[in-house]
């Protein structure tokens, strides 16, 4: 009887755990929306509860549910006499959405927010550059097609 009250114990505490865990790491996720430094780290934190799409070196399609955090898109390095365009078209149906251009000093710079379409240009700096995708409790879509220009080339993409 002993034995069965310390197994039940053990479960228990390692349920809390696994809970109280997923809990943090959730905390920290939803907390990045709104802080650039956190955004500029060169790690990703994200949750998707659905996920489906693909990236390719010009093309980004993703149709997603409950995104939170941020994912990596492309890496994009120049030395410095490169640009790159954006042409986006993305639906929000709930919660928040961005993508931005992060430079090698770490600025965030926003490329789009929430549900929009158009076309953007951007310069690259010299050095290696990261567009990310940014969710808070977010549902949505996003089609996301870039051409780069002078030196800037994709090292890296997701």
């Amino acid at each position: 009887m002993k034995k069965l009250k310390a197994i039940v114990l053990l479960f228990l505490i390692l349920v809390l755990t696994s809970l109280t865990t997923a809990c943090s790491i959730s905390a920290y996720q939803k907390s990045i929306y709104y802080d650039d430094s956190m955004i500029a780290q060169d790690i990703d934190s994200y949750i998707f509860t659905s996920q489906v799409g693909s990236t390719t070196h010009n093309e980004s399609n993703m149709k997603y549910r409950n995104f939170i955090g941020m994912d990596t898109i492309w890496v994009i390095e120049s030395d410095g006499d490169g640009s790159f365009t954006i042409e986006y078209d993305t639906n929000v149906n709930k919660g928040e959405l961005k993508i931005v251009l992060i430079t090698p000093d770490n600025e965030v710079r926003n490329i789009l927010e929430q549900g929009q379409t158009g076309t953007i240009k951007m310069k690259v700096p010299r050095g290696k550059s990261r567009i990310k995708a940014v969710g808070n409790e977010t549902e949505g879509e996003w089609l996301l097609k870039i051409k780069l220009e002078g030196d800037a080339v994709i090292r890296k993409f997701d």
